[in-house]
């Protein structure tokens, strides 16, 4: 038969004959500890063996150590509490190593008093010393016991003991006649209590006839002894010292307010909305290596506030997560992670630590583990919300990566904008959001209305009084972790897209006329062709067959003229037809230059790169302005 589980035996190594264990035992640190440090960290280490094994089988015992931990480090953090605790430990201990002791009797006074026993009762001393030689040599203690004093010193050992024994009765004796009969024989009571001198006074007075018509007769000495009632106490006796209450586990203990001067006008505290409304969007945490502790949020309430930490942005893999576990005992929150949840129990690991304080904000330290650093910069793509008292803010633990707007560049066929963006989020949530057009002209709008893209999307920018002309945008990440915004000019013709460029436009100016005049060179080659054919035509249709074979013969002839008529007077229409073109682009290169040269590299534009899931978002990238150093 399995013996019954004993948690702190198989858990805490705490034997049957130590428990219940008192509280240094049960955080495994020496008896009457003083270094809050040393008390802090056991009660962690402790704390954090016992909620890996909360999970398991015997969670309920887990959770009633944890329980009990936190009693003690709440207990021992506290110097008032902790005194008070080890003065009842301290009795407790001595009367548990102590022999039986008999019932206390009553103390008679004497006039000499003798020596405590040793191992030779030793005989009553007269209250004289008999003058004896004293001895130059002290005799060496024989088998490890100590010399007894000499019969002088213990005479005047005797007469000191006797002496003031005598004056300490005669001050209780004082002191019993003060308080219950308000009688001052030596006239010292009333120095050291001069309150009691107007009621000292009444009662003599009040016991003299002639003086009071209220006057209270003292009893004989043939009456019966009577009790005079005792007077009210002007000091309350001490409180009897009671072991230390059992301190709350899951509510926090707020500080007593500060005591506020009467009639000094106080400051209205601080609306809750407004401190809520004030915090800041993002906060940037410190680097991985800094161990020290730096505020992180200057946040100015009363009491601590509920977090919630939101991990969906993190570049992690899909069954990892970071944890925000709070500490019950400490207005305190371990963030912790767990690299496979479905792990059972699962496997966690502290990597930070966020301490509030109300006249200083929420604080943040990082803590040294074995987690990789790559992981521990992801913990920067996640957001904290702060909630209380129903408001609410949420916060990026990044900062928002300032870069400049992009420039209209239009000499190029694609411009590309890299962003080297540090701890890189998840591809997934990616996404580009395009500001107004309030720096374009000629109608410029987003086409379909949509400004905002992932990657692998499009989005365009349409010029109504420019038909056909627009700017074509995407966003992409490249292989060394870089974003890449690209820009396409384009200009529609008909379904087709042509390059929209200024060098594209010096081209066209100088190629079109060239085009022109070559078409023309043709055009004529192809009227004197069909002029050509026109008149073998005629003389074809005119001559006059002798037989049916010439006749034949004349109709295929004229066929074969109307062929080749057909085909020169089209080619004709097409060259005449693009010459019509190329003359309506070479007219139009005036107004499509002055078009490029509103935008070319004047027109800029602002955009933003966040980061989108179902909870929350973050703001990775803002641009409107100058690059940040």
């Amino acid at each position: 038969m399995n013996p019954p589980f004993d948690p702190y035996h198989q858990w805490l190594g705490i034997h049957k004959d130590e428990q219940p264990p008192h509280y240094y035992r049960l955080l495994g640190i020496r008896l009457f500890e003083k270094d809050l440090d040393v008390i802090d960290h056991a009660a962690d280490r402790v704390s954090l063996h016992l909620r890996s094994l909360s999970l398991g089988p015997n969670g309920t015992d887990a959770q009633r150590l944890l329980n009990e931990v936190a009693a003690a480090r709440v207990c021992l953090l506290d110097e008032t509490q902790r005194q008070r605790y080890e003065q009842f430990l301290a009795r407790s201990l001595s009367a548990s190593a102590a022999p039986p002791v008999a019932p206390p009797v009553a103390v008679v006074p004497q006039a000499r008093i003798s020596p405590p026993p040793t191992q030779q009762t030793p005989q009553p001393m007269p209250l004289r010393p008999i003058p004896t030689a004293p001895s130059r040599t002290t005799p060496a203690p024989r088998n490890g016991t100590l010399s007894r004093p000499s019969p002088r010193a213990r005479g005047w050992y005797e007469i000191a003991k006797v002496v003031g024994g005598g004056r300490f009765g005669i001050f209780v004796a004082q002191t019993i006649l003060f308080y219950v009969a308000n009688v001052d024989v030596f006239g010292v009571m009333r120095l050291l209590h001069p309150q009691r001198k107007e009621i000292a006074a009444e009662k003599r007075n009040a016991s003299t006839p002639e003086q009071s018509s209220k006057a209270v007769s003292l009893p004989s000495a043939s009456q019966s002894p009577m009790v005079e009632p005792r007077m009210p106490r002007l000091y309350p006796p001490p409180p009897a010292p009671s072991p230390p209450p059992a301190p709350p586990i899951n509510e926090s203990r707020p500080k007593a307010p500060d005591a506020v001067p009467i009639g000094i006008p106080q400051p209205p505290k601080p609306d809750l909305a407004q401190i809520m409304e004030q915090l800041p969007a993002s906060v940037d945490l410190p680097f991985v290596l800094d161990s020290g502790k730096g505020k992180l949020i200057d946040l100015r309430v009363d009491e601590r506030p509920e977090l919630t930490l939101h991990d969906s942005h993190c570049s992690i893999p899909d069954e990892a997560a970071f944890v925000l576990e709070t500490v019950e005992t400490r207005p305190e929150w371990s963030i912790q992670f767990c690299p496979k949840l479905e792990a059972s129990p699962p496997q966690v690991e502290e990597i930070a630590r966020l301490h509030f304080e109300s006249n200083e904000g929420l604080m943040f330290s990082w803590r040294s583990s074995s987690v990789d650093a790559i992981v521990k910069q992801q913990l920067r793509n996640c957001s904290l919300t702060i909630e209380r008292n129903g408001k609410h803010k949420q916060i990026a633990l990044r900062t928002p990566l300032k870069v400049a707007a992009i420039t209209i560049d239009l000499s190029k066929p694609i411009d590309v904008t890299t962003i080297d963006l540090p701890n890189f989020p998840s591809d997934k949530t990616i996404a580009i959001n395009f500001a107004d057009l309030g720096k374009f002209s000629r109608g410029a709008m987003w086409k379909n209305s949509v400004s905002s893209i992932t990657q692998g999307k499009r989005a365009s920018i349409e010029f109504g009084q420019f038909e056909g002309a627009k700017l074509e945008f995407s966003l992409a990440k490249l292989s060394k972790g870089e974003l890449a915004i690209s820009m396409k000019p384009v200009f529609m013709e008909g379904l087709q897209p042509v390059e929209m460029t200024v060098t594209q436009l010096s081209k066209m100016e100088n190629a079109i006329p060239k085009t022109i005049a070559e078409n023309q060179v043709k055009l004529q080659e192809l009227a004197t062709q069909y002029s050509s054919l026109s008149s073998e035509l005629s003389r074809v249709q005119n001559s006059s067959p002798s037989s049916l074979a010439d006749v034949n013969a004349k109709n295929i002839a004229i066929s074969s003229l109307l062929d080749k008529g057909k085909r020169v007077s089209s080619r004709i229409a097409q060259l005449n037809q693009r010459n019509n073109v190329l003359n309506a682009k070479l007219q139009s290169i005036p107004q499509v230059k002055a078009f490029l040269g509103e935008i070319h590299l004047k027109a800029s534009l602002n955009f933003s790169i966040v980061s989108v899931t179902d909870e929350s978002s973050i703001l990775l990238v803002t641009a409107g302005g100058t690059k940040a150093d």
